[in-house]
């Protein structure tokens, strides 16, 4: 442009600054917007929120900050997308309190916030661990009459089922259908997920039937979720038809799928069995060997266990902490305290702990053996 004698206007400048931050080059994008500044090139707030944008998104927060600061010094007012730029930024560093002040300093300035800044400090309450904040801080701007979306009323769902809240989470479903707002698999699976965990199995299996009535396939996901509450209650005929009737639905399983099966099977003393599904698999991933290998330690076939522990490491497949710590329980309740130690040591040299209390008993181990 400046070579053929075009002079850039500041919606030019500020197209270019906006293109640049949005490819991950906001160095160069507010190197633009200093330039223009000093040549006097007319920019507004948009130009700085881009940059500001640009600067969270790529989890540069302290230029973030540094440009908003200088925004303020130059006398251009803030709005609603810079701070919802900023609490995004905070949010996803997981620096909650900061995001909470930068939230509080806009709504002691007059600026309204919205439903995505809600959402945004929710969802980073979720990811917390914080599930009972979730639900009363959604309460909280509920009751103050501002519009709050689908994507926060999921977050809260989610949240209600995380607490066991199950009367709850199917009061806000009724709330979202409501709102026009329809449900997915992933609202079902999470429902199934709740009552899985507070064993009312007859109540997730009842969510699940109901999910297909309403015309939604279940995934492998859903399948798993209500396969592996069927296996924790002891429940494993049931499990078995569940994940056979998954089949007939050829719905695809995967490791969790297959992990399910061999330890339902083993539990219901159809070992035969279970060696032929695992057999049976071509491509085997270390989660699949250590539901067989811990299969086998729970029935005390050691044996089979410790040399299906070695085949998998002579295919190639790395033996994760999981796997490490499953064949060292199965060997130590087994009184082969001497393998145990091997395999320890290996896993030692690997980098490895296996916890605490695992810990604890192979150095009692390792004292027995050198008091002998």
């Amino acid at each position: 442009m400046k070579e053929v004698g075009v002079d850039p206007d500041s919606y030019c400048y500020a197209t270019l600054i906006e293109g640049l931050c949005n490819n991950n080059r906001s160095d160069l994008g507010y190197g633009v917007l200093q330039d223009c500044r000093t040549r006097s090139v007319p920019l507004d707030v948009y130009a700085y929120t881009v940059v500001i944008r640009g600067f969270c998104n790529e989890m540069e927060l302290d230029k973030a900050e540094s440009v908003f600061s200088e925004m303020e010094k130059l006398g251009l007012v803030p709005d609603v997308y810079i701070y919802c730029a900023l609490v995004h930024g905070y949010c996803k560093s997981r620096n909650l309190d900061k995001a909470l002040s930068i939230h509080d300093s806009m709504l002691s300035r007059g600026i309204e916030t919205n439903c995505v800044i809600v959402s945004c400090i929710l969802h980073c309450l979720d990811e917390m661990g914080r599930a009972s904040e979730v639900v009363a801080t959604f309460e909280k701007i509920k009751e103050s009459g501002l519009y709050l979306d689908g994507v926060a009323y999921n977050i809260v769902f989610y949240s209600l089922c995380k607490l066991g809240k199950l009367d709850e989470a199917v009061g806000m479903l009724e709330e979202l259908k409501s709102m026009h707002i329809n449900l997915d698999i992933i609202h079902y699976t999470t429902l199934i997920n709740g009552y899985c965990l507070k064993e009312k199995l007859d109540a997730a299996y009842s969510i699940f039937k109901e999910m297909e009535e309403q015309g939604f396939k279940p995934d492998v996901v859903t399948y798993n979720v209500l396969a592996i509450g069927m296996s924790r209650n002891h429940r494993y005929c049931e499990t078995i038809d569940l994940l056979s009737y998954m089949d007939s639905q050829a719905v695809k399983p995967n490791s969790t799928t297959h992990k399910i099966i061999i330890e339902g099977l083993c539990s219901l003393g159809k070992v035969e069995e279970a060696e032929a599904h695992f057999n049976g698999l071509k491509d085997k991933s270390v989660e699949i060997y250590s539901a067989m290998v811990n299969s086998y330690c729970k029935m005390n076939c050691l044996r089979e266990a410790y040399d299906l522990f070695q085949d998998m490491k002579t295919r190639g497949i790395k033996p994760d902490v999981f796997a490490y710590k499953v064949i060292l329980e199965g060997l130590l309740n087994g009184r082969q305290e001497m393998i145990a130690l091997d395999l320890y040591n290996e896993m030692s040299l690997k980098g490895m702990t296996p916890g605490a209390t695992l810990n604890r008993r192979i150095q009692k181990a390792i004292m027995m053996q050198f008091h002998q």
